[in-house]
């Protein structure tokens, strides 16, 4: 008669002493590992003349104030810092598509060609999504923006960076517009 040996003390004797002691620990009730943290999220910008509250995107810094505009461009110290999100008040109140006609019309930039214009609504507000390439200072750009009607004032929020950079900070850029809250 031929002894066969119970298949646990076969597994067990195959096992190191490491694998052994996690087969035992999970035995006892396996916990995951505790989840790691979440990023912190970005800082939020409020502006009362223009009506609004933003979520920057984290790291990203105001690196500018003007009587209309606020600027902020991507983390400092890397090449996302060329590239930013604009607020801008866009005189005068006409229809959206009027108004984002005239301002790029009036900005004679080379090489301008439009990549997308469509109606969309923000944070509950008609608005005009849209997206441009062009040519600044001998550098191809894009830009993605849009032209917000608050009922009170016109405000363009917009994405700029180089062509080679763009398609890395536009989800920043999206996260940013998702957050906005108009009062």
């Amino acid at each position: 008669m031929v002894y066969e040996r119970p298949l646990v003390h076969v597994v067990i004797r195959s096992l190191d002493k490491a694998a052994l002691a996690a087969i035992c620990l999970c035995a006892g009730g396996c916990q995951k590992p505790p989840p790691a943290p979440s990023e912190p999220a970005g800082t939020v910008f409020r502006d009362d003349q223009y009506g609004l509250s933003m979520e920057v995107p984290r790291g990203w810094v105001h690196t500018r104030t003007g009587q209309s505009s606020h600027v902020f461009s991507g983390p400092k110290g890397g090449d996302s810092f060329y590239t930013t999100i604009t607020l801008q008040l866009v005189e005068p109140h006409e229809p959206l598509d009027v108004a984002l006609e005239r301002a790029y019309a009036a900005a004679a930039l080379d090489d301008f060609a439009w990549e997308r214009r469509e109606p969309t609504t923000l944070d509950g507000k008609p608005a005009l999504r849209y997206g441009v390439r062009l040519v600044l200072h001998e550098t191809p750009r894009r830009k993605a923006g849009v032209l917000v009607d608050t009922g009170t004032r016109l405000i363009d929020i917009s994405y700029g960076s180089t062509a080679e950079l763009f398609d890395e900070g536009l989800p920043a850029f999206d996260t940013a517009l998702d957050s906005i809250s108009f009062y």
